[in-house]
């Protein structure tokens, strides 16, 4: 899953997911030109017991600044919380992309793709 993303790519935010034979992962990475994002960031979760024929939920809040992503199965849910700071917030070329993307050599099926906007406080 691509968010967060220029059109140029040069800012925003990959939330992968790392598959294994018996262990699955979660892997935030952001990147941002802004000084308080340090560049690049790279966060892991634990790993997921992968179970054949078991489906896995990916759930990712996005705020203004707030990454959070969970993965998991009803028994099993592993988190990871980031930050990242756009320095590129323009209407037209800013980091509010989002994508579905698989470079995986696996077949992955997704059933559905919720976007919820969010309000200010005031």
């Amino acid at each position: 899953l691509q968010l967060r993303r220029t059109a140029d790519g040069s800012e925003g935010v990959n939330v992968t997911y790392e598959g294994g034979c018996s262990a699955s992962g979660l892997v935030v990475s952001t990147m941002s030109k802004d000084p308080l994002s340090q560049g690049q960031q790279v966060r892991k979760a634990p790993s997921v017991p992968t179970v054949p024929g078991v489906q896995y939920s990916l759930r990712v809040f996005v705020d203004k600044s707030v990454i959070e992503a969970h993965l998991g199965t009803p028994a099993v849910v592993r988190s990871v919380t980031t930050r990242h700071y756009p320095l590129n917030l323009d209407a037209k070329s800013g980091a509010f992309g989002l994508a579905v993307m698989n470079a995986a050599a696996m077949e992955v099926v997704v059933e559905s793709v919720e976007v919820w906007g969010m309000r200010g406080i005031y």
